[in-house]
């Protein structure tokens, strides 16, 4: 929201808002490296490898994905209060390590591993733990601590982690959350241990990343039993070595455990594994193979230019792999090509595919990876919902409607089906079905604000202006920053013909945000607010308003945008005379 509120709806800089995070963790953790080992080079190359890692392209690129850096930063501050904590106990350091860990928690809730994560620093390198003491020392010089305290320690933070965790599960638990009727237990556990070892594969060589990996039932054995012994052997080697080397067993139980929440034990949307899930639990994996290699280096006495070099290959391979992996994210027809080219059975890859080419006018081939699609899971309801958004683009709103209702057959819950499938009835002309379809989405999903905005279109249009006068303000209760809500209200009270339901100078400030959500280039934006200053009686600014919409329009040239100007002229005009616009149903 705050991005919104700074940029508008500019992409670019929501893109470097990431980048942004994104560069600010890497330096952190160089920091917090530096600090808790006294290792200044191993903790900037660990930091590299973060920054510049393939797999980390996902969670920079996505702006979605702000979640995973923002985590990050106060993943990490978290550890720096803890660090400055246990170098000093008191009541405010604890505070602040509290306040960073609700922030890192309401960011994303994957960070509920955070107190495991504290404990094993415990171990190593703060070397706190009075009882399990590796060789080494702590370049803090920290007092060590009696294992029952530091478990006590962390119960306030473990608390908060099972509230994170309860509250994630009952949002999700009849949204997105697949049952055990679907992905039986059994099939769950076996895509873990083979997904642990797939991360550790594309950390070593990153090949073959895509933006979607589609669970395909059932695990090859072969797979499975590889991971088992592959994962079994270095855990086994890790406890055997973790007196001489602990940083084997940290960084080893880091990704282990970190990756818990997001592994697939509970299954949230139907990907295998996701290169998102890595931002953090890499960390782990650095720490163990930087630290075991300079002592590598150290033992064998590598001189300085080995090392040098050895070094350059490793970051210089991980940026030109990461730059090679931002090509596939230039576009959607780019990421989803890419998705479908090195995944098999990938349904929801084709049908993305398939909007991104109609989006751009490449119906054919759009049509093609529908089919396809819909051959590889014929009873997938998330594959019929994005069949008929397809379709609804291509305005074949009677295919489009047949896809939604089998959507929602398949999943009788499915909110977002219930709604498009109301739009696309509206667009039939079936307004009472469609606002009866609205009611149902609203019922499964009463926080969709888009629903509400979506019903008050379809009573609007029916003519009830008070009825969709309400669904508007509801909308604007849950999102105020909903754009069509915003337009919606403030064009309804700006025009319509029922004087109690109009509201000139409520009219102007929601259209005045529409526009600067828009950066005030948006020519349908400009045209409410033009005629909310009229319906508020500023016939002069309606009239400069209306002509910036018109002089916008004139460098495009459509049937739609035609239209739009045609009825700005005739606005305008009522405007020069000062007559308010009334839109007529």
């Amino acid at each position: 929201m705050l991005d919104c509120q700074l940029f508008g709806l500019n992409p670019g800089a929501h893109h470097l808002v990431n980048v942004a995070f994104h560069a600010t963790n890497a330096i952190l953790l160089l920091l917090l490296l530096a600090r808790m080992t006294g290792k200044l080079w191993r903790s900037a190359f660990v930091a590299a490898l973060f920054a510049l890692h393939p797999l980390h392209v996902e969670s920079v690129a996505w702006i979605a994905e702000r979640k995973d850096v923002l985590s990050a930063l106060f993943w990490i501050t978290t550890i720096f209060a803890y660090v400055r904590y246990a170098q000093k106990r008191s009541a405010g350091r604890y505070t602040a390590v509290i306040l960073s860990f609700v922030c890192a928690l309401l960011s994303k809730p994957m960070a509920v591993t955070l107190p495991f994560v504290l404990f094993l620093l415990d171990y190593w390198p703060l070397y706190r733990i009075k009882e399990l003491r590796p060789h080494g020392t702590s370049s803090l010089a920290l007092r060590p601590q009696s294992l029952r305290w530091l478990i006590m320690e962390k119960l306030p933070l473990l608390a908060l982690s099972l509230v994170a965790s309860a509250i994630t599960f009952l949002a999700q638990k009849h949204d997105a959350m697949v049952g055990l009727d679907v992905l039986p237990f059994t099939l769950r556990m076996g895509n873990a241990i083979v997904s642990y070892g797939k991360y550790l594969y594309k950390t070593v060589l990153p090949i073959d990343l895509a933006v979607i990996y589609p669970l395909v039932p059932p695990i090859p054995g072969d797979q499975l039993f590889g991971a088992i012994v592959f994962l079994g052997a270095i855990s086994v080697a890790s406890f055997y070595c973790a007196r001489s080397h602990p940083y084997f067993l940290v960084g080893w139980l880091w990704f282990l455990g970190s990756l818990i929440p997001v592994i697939g034990l509970v299954q949230v949307g139907e990907q295998a594994m996701a290169d998102r899930y890595t931002y953090l639990p890499l960390i782990g994996v650095f720490l163990a193979v930087v630290w075991g290699f300079a002592d590598f280096a150290k033992k064998r006495k590598l001189r300085l230019p080995t090392l040098v070099a050895i070094s350059v290959i490793v970051i210089g391979s991980c940026l030109t792999a990461t730059l090679h992996q931002l090509t596939y994210w230039r576009d959607d027809v780019a990421l989803f090509s890419r998705a479908t080219l090195v995944t098999s059975q990938g349904a929801t890859a084709h049908a993305l595919l398939a909007d991104a080419l109609v989006h751009g006018g490449e119906d054919e081939e759009g049509t093609r990876h529908l089919e396809e699609a819909l051959r590889i899971q014929p009873r997938s309801a998330k594959i019929h919902y994005e069949c008929a958004l397809v379709q609804a683009k291509q305005k074949q709103y009677e295919a489009a409607a047949g896809h939604f209702v089998e959507a929602v057959h398949l999943k009788p819950d499915f909110a977002d089906a219930y709604d498009e499938l109301g739009i696309v009835l509206s667009k039939l002309g079936r307004l009472q079905e469609a606002i009866q379809v609205f009611t149902e989405a609203i019922e499964h999903a009463p926080g969709n604000a888009k629903a509400y905005n979506n019903r008050g279109i379809a009573r609007s249009a029916k003519g009830d202006s008070a009825d969709a006068l309400r669904d508007y303000q509801m909308a604007l209760q849950l999102n105020s920053n909903q754009l069509g809500a915003l337009k919606n209200l403030a064009w309804l009270e700006a025009t319509d013909q029922n004087a109690t339901v109009r509201n000139g100078a409520d009219a102007v400030k929601l259209a005045q945000r529409a526009c600067e959500l828009t950066r005030f280039q948006e020519p349908r934006a400009l045209e409410i607010l033009a005629a909310s200053q009229a319906e508020s009686g500023d016939f002069d600014m309606a009239i400069k308003t209306a002509q910036k919409a018109i002089d916008i329009l004139a460098a495009t040239q459509s049937a739609e945008t035609e239209t739009l100007r045609q009825r700005l002229l005739a606005a305008r005009d009522l405007f020069l005379v000062h007559k308010p616009f009334r839109r007529y149903n």
